[in-house]
């Protein structure tokens, strides 16, 4: 789905759309947590009734991919290559569960 820079569906001012639907940003699946901040600050500006609105700025692509929790390979911003190492510590030991759980308040 076509977004405007402020993550809004193109030809709404008041719906929007972020991650995997938002046809904005090539490395979809880390970026909705980031997205869904820009777009919850324009829905408090719009029910505020304030027109300023904040623009999303899309990261260079990024992929990480772990094989099993002391592998994997990827590559970071700029094209590096990242090692076994850097990934297993990145996400190969707990698939970045411990972020979400630490996001939503849940005991590790």
């Amino acid at each position: 789905m076509s977004v405007t820079p402020e993550l809004t569906v193109e030809g709404s001012r008041d719906v929007y759309a972020v991650g995997d639907i938002a046809a904005i940003d090539a490395n979809k699946a880390g970026i909705a947590g980031s997205q869904a901040k820009i777009a919850a600050a324009n829905i408090r500006s719009w029910l505020a009734g304030d027109a300023e609105r904040v623009s999303y700025t899309p990261a260079p692509p990024v992929i990480i991919l772990p094989l099993g929790p002391e592998g994997g390979s990827g590559q970071l911003p700029g094209g590096e290559i990242a090692g076994t190492e850097l990934i297993s510590r990145i996400k190969g030991q707990d698939m970045m569960t411990g972020r979400y759980a630490e996001m939503l308040n849940i005991p590790g």
